[in-house]
């Protein structure tokens, strides 16, 4: 999956890493699905419409969600990460994303991928990154 940390992220760290500020990292992070492309600057997501679609609340802990740091700068899903059941409307997902908040739109995106298989959730379907599905690489 090719993606990047948002403009958001990068701020953070960098003013945190100099001094400019205090690194406050948000001890819940949401993962969202996009039908469109999003931007470096954390735009141009377009979540799916359907009803039931809500982002997928992961608690920011190392032992519970997230694999340890593993060769390189690798992060991967511990759990599977499971979207409800699609309702009313399918969707073609070619992007995944976290947040800091819970609402569609809001919050700040931390950072996004490309699916390197976009998928068509139709209703009935159920979205989720299986166990080490969605892997996080810091080059």
């Amino acid at each position: 999956m090719a993606g990047s940390f948002c403009d958001y992220l990068d701020t953070m760290l960098l003013d945190g890493m100099f001094g400019a500020a205090t690194i406050t990292v948000p001890s819940t992070m949401y993962v969202g699905l996009s039908t469109s492309t999003i931007a470096q600057a954390g735009t141009g997501i377009t979540e799916p419409t359907d009803a039931s679609y809500l982002r997928v609340v992961v608690t920011n802990t190392n032992t519970t969600n997230w694999e340890n740091r593993i060769a390189g700068n690798i992060k991967k899903n511990k759990l599977a990460f499971t979207f409800p059941t699609f309702t009313t409307a399918s969707a073609l997902v070619t992007y995944f994303f976290l947040a800091d908040d819970t609402m569609s739109g809001g919050g700040n995106i931390l950072l996004y991928g490309q699916l390197t298989n976009p998928k068509t959730i139709d209703v009935g379907d159920t979205a989720s990154f299986a166990i080490h599905d969605l892997i996080i690489t810091l080059n």
